[in-house]
């Protein structure tokens, strides 16, 4: 924040604008919007449930975003994009005509970590050694299912646990059957691929 109030040089910001809710990203939000009391949010139907859900007592005044919509300041067109699941289902670009400059959250990091680091992380942890010592603890079905239900809970939201639960009972199968952890890890990786894949297609038909 202090770099913040260094940056505005006592004045004071008319608008924040959410690209990303995931709470090591948007922990100082609260702390802004108290500051700032008069301060709009600009957040996407998805991002504002986070919002409500991270920060219940928040009392800005939020303004809710479609896909294509624009948002002019007086000196800037902002124009937002989507960008569902570049890492979580609430992404949202933001481009300014005025600058030519667009606000892509963080992008290629988020698919440095989707695409390579998660994959590689997280089947090390729950396939690699939650699994392997489950298995010297209980039979190797029940292995499975409790580090799949550990490795739902991990995604830390009901839609994603349910799916991560049934994705780590086939990765914790294909590490069963191939005896290495790079079958999970390739497999988790080719599903995170084609995610933001079809999420693109699916995107690009919808849009107008």
């Amino acid at each position: 924040l202090l770099n913040l109030e260094d940056a505005l040089s006592g004045r004071r910001p008319e608008y924040l604008v959410i690209s990303h809710m995931e709470p090591d990203h948007s922990a100082s939000v609260k702390a802004l919007a108290d500051k700032y009391p008069a301060m709009k949010i600009v957040v996407n139907a998805r991002s504002k449930a986070f919002l409500e859900g991270f920060f219940p007592d928040l009392k800005n005044e939020t303004v809710v975003v479609k896909d294509g919509d624009e948002l002019d300041t007086g000196s800037h067109i902002l124009k937002f994009i989507f960008a569902p699941m570049v890492h979580w289902p609430e992404v949202m670009f933001t481009y300014d005509a005025a600058g030519k400059t667009l606000f892509t959250g963080e992008l290629w990091l988020q698919l440095l970590v989707l695409l390579i680091a998660s994959p590689l992380l997280e089947e090390f942890f729950f396939r690699g050694v939650l699994y392997g010592r489950l298995k010297e603890l209980l039979s190797v079905p029940g292995a499975a299912v409790v580090s799949s239900a550990f490795f739902g809970l991990y995604h830390g939201n009901w839609i994603q646990g349910i799916y991560g639960f049934f994705m780590g009972l086939f990765l914790s199968a294909a590490m069963e059957r191939c005896r290495t952890v790079k079958a999970p890890v390739i497999m988790h990786l080719a599903a995170n691929g084609a995610a933001l894949f079809l999420n693109a297609i699916v995107n690009a038909a919808v849009s107008p």
